[in-house]
């Protein structure tokens, strides 16, 4: 039988090894929200606020400049990327068709909070025109 002290010591053992572990590492990283960095619109890019979907993949989207366009959701979203009304998203502007735009990136409920401390003055503007 193995005395209580060596499965202490045991375990102790296990457990420094398992925190210097990717495994234990990469866990870690899932859980910690506050410390993720959020996506913000690039050059080119713009953040819009669903608000109608059409239909085949399109959503029409209030944009920050004020335009409503119609958004494509693209065929490596299609399944992955779900839209409601209300969702923020970014969108793409076409060169060809102003009036028309890709989905890039939809924000999560979660993320909202935290897209309001770097763009609050936008979020808001948004708000007003989609009343």
């Amino acid at each position: 039988m193995i005395p209580l002290i060596m499965l202490d010591y045991f375990f102790v053992e296990f457990l420094k090894r398992f925190m210097r572990s990717k495994i234990y590492k990469d866990s870690k990283d899932h859980y910690n929200v506050s410390e993720s960095k959020i996506r913000l619109p690039a050059e080119g890019e713009l953040l819009g606020k669903v608000i109608e979907l059409v239909g085949d993949d399109r959503a029409r989207v209030l944009c920050q400049d004020g335009k409503i366009r119609i958004a494509r959701i693209p065929g490596r979203f299609r399944r992955k990327l779900w839209l409601r009304i209300g969702d923020y998203v970014i969108i793409a502007p076409w060169d060809f068709k102003p009036d028309r735009a890709d989905v890039i990136h939809k924000y999560e409920k979660n993320e909202i909070p935290e897209l309001k401390k770097y763009l609050s003055d936008i979020i808001d503007k948004l708000e007003e025109l989609s009343i």
